[in-house]
C-alpha cells in the first residue's frame, strides 16, 4: 500500500509541473479577435523570479486590472488594403505569402508617425514570422517586405528554448524619402510553471525577449539621413496553449516598466462610480483635472493605456490637478482604497 501511495504522488506531482509546449494553433491565425487588458503593477517587478516548475503569483496586491479591453481582427490578407496585397498575398513568394493580417490606425516610433497600417504575418509547424507591413506616410502607401522576415519564434516553444534572429524593415516613397528599421530579436524561455492570477491559475512558459532596433530615415529634398537607436525592449510573456495571447505580458523599455496587459481574463471590475462616490471632471479636460469624492490627502496615481504609471501625488482640495504637460491621449485616474486601486477613464486634449 505505501509504494501505491507514493507511486500515485509521483505521477499528480508530475502532471501538476508537466512541462508546457507552445505549437502553431496556439498562435493568432485568420478569424481570431485578439482581446487584451490593461493593467497596473503595484508592487516591484523581478524579471530574475523564474525557473524550472515555478509558480507565480500576481494577485491584485501585486497587479491591479484596469477595466479597458482593446481588440485586434486578425483578417484575411484578401480583406487588407488592394495595393498591399501583391506583395503578402503572392503564391510565388512563399517567403511572404501571409497567412494574416491586422490593421492598427496610428502609431509613432523614434518621432515618426504613421497612420492605416498593417502587419503581416505567416505561420507553419516551424516558425511564426512576421512578413511586413503596409503604412500610410504623408497620405501616400507604402509598403515593405521583410528582407530577412522577423521570426517571433521558431517553434515549438518549449523549456529550455533561445534563439536569435535579424529582420528588416525598408519603407520607400517616391518624392520624400525612405524610412528603414533594423532589428535584432533574443528569445529566451527562462522558466515554466503555474501562474496564478486574480485567483485563475494557467500552465505557462515564460519567455524573455529582448529587442535592439535601429530606424533610419532618408530625406531625398536634403540627400541626407539619420539613424536613431531605439532604448532596448524587452517583453515577459507568460504563455498559455490555452490562450491567443500572452495570459501576462510586461514591457520594460530603457530598463523601465513601459505597459503591462493581460489576456481578457478578468470580468469583475465594475463601474467604480457604482463602488465610490469619484468622479473626473471636466472630462476630456486641456489643463485642469478636478476630482470629486476624493480625501485631501489621499494618494493617487495617472496612469496611460498601456498602464505605465505617469504621475504620482497626493490630493489637495484647495487645487486642482494640473496635467497640461501630458500628451493627448486616454488615462487613469486611480485612487488606492484597500488592497485595490480604483480607476476612472479621462481623455487629455
Amino acid at each position: 500500500m505505501k509504494t501505491r501511495i507514493f507511486f500515485l504522488a509521483v505521477i499528480t506531482t508530475t502532471t501538476i509541473h508537466a512541462q508546457v509546449l507552445i505549437e502553431s494553433q496556439h498562435l493568432p491565425d485568420e478569424g481570431d479577435v485578439l482581446v487584451t487588458q490593461s493593467a497596473l503593477l503595484v508592487t516591484a517587478f523581478d524579471p530574475e523570479d523564474t525557473g524550472e516548475e515555478y509558480t507565480w503569483n500576481y494577485g491584485f496586491d501585486v497587479l491591479q486590472p484596469l477595466g479597458v479591453s482593446d481588440e485586434t481582427v486578425c483578417v484575411d490578407v484578401d480583406e487588407s488594403p488592394l495595393v498591399y496585397q501583391f506583395l503578402f498575398n503572392n503564391p510565388f513568394d512563399p517567403q511572404h505569402n501571409s497567412d494574416f493580417a491586422y490593421g492598427v490606425d496610428q502609431f509613432g516610433i523614434s518621432g515618426f508617425n504613421f497612420e492605416d497600417a498593417y502587419f503581416y504575418f505567416k505561420k507553419n509547424g516551424s516558425q511564426y514570422t512576421q512578413t511586413g507591413a503596409g503604412v500610410t506616410i504623408n497620405d501616400i502607401p507604402a509598403a515593405a517586405q521583410g528582407d530577412p522576415v522577423d521570426v517571433i519564434y521558431p517553434l515549438p516553444v518549449s523549456y529550455p528554448y533561445e534563439n536569435d534572429g535579424d529582420s528588416k524593415l525598408l519603407f520607400e516613397v517616391e518624392g520624400l524619402g525612405a524610412y528603414q528599421v533594423v532589428q535584432h530579436r533574443h528569445n529566451q524561455c527562462t522558466g515554466y510553471g503555474t501562474l496564478n492570477i486574480w485567483g485563475q491559475s494557467y500552465e505557462v512558459l515564460l519567455i524573455k525577449t529582448e529587442i535592439v532596433a535601429t530606424d533610419s530615415v532618408f530625406i531625398d529634398f536634403i540627400g541626407q539621413g539619420q539613424s536613431f537607436a531605439r532604448p532596448v525592449l524587452v517583453e515577459y510573456k507568460w504563455m498559455s496553449p490555452d490562450l491567443k495571447v500572452p495570459v501576462l505580458q510586461i514591457n520594460t523599455s530603457g530598463g523601465i516598466v513601459s505597459s503591462v496587459r493581460t489576456a481578457d481574463i478578468y470580468t469583475g471590475i465594475k463601474d467604480v462610480q457604482e463602488l465610490l462616490p469619484l468622479a473626473v471632471f471636466p472630462n476630456p479636460v486641456n489643463e485642469k483635472l478636478q476630482v470629486s469624492g476624493i480625501q485631501n490627502g489621499d494618494s493617487y496615481m495617472i496612469i496611460d493605456d498601456t498602464g505605465r504609471i505617469v504621475e504620482r501625488g497626493v490630493y489637495d482640495a484647495n487645487k486642482a490637478i494640473e496635467i497640461s504637460d501630458l500628451v493627448q491621449g486616454s488615462y487613469f485616474f486611480s485612487v488606492q482604497y484597500g488592497v485595490k486601486y480604483y480607476p476612472l477613464r479621462f481623455l487629455k486634449r
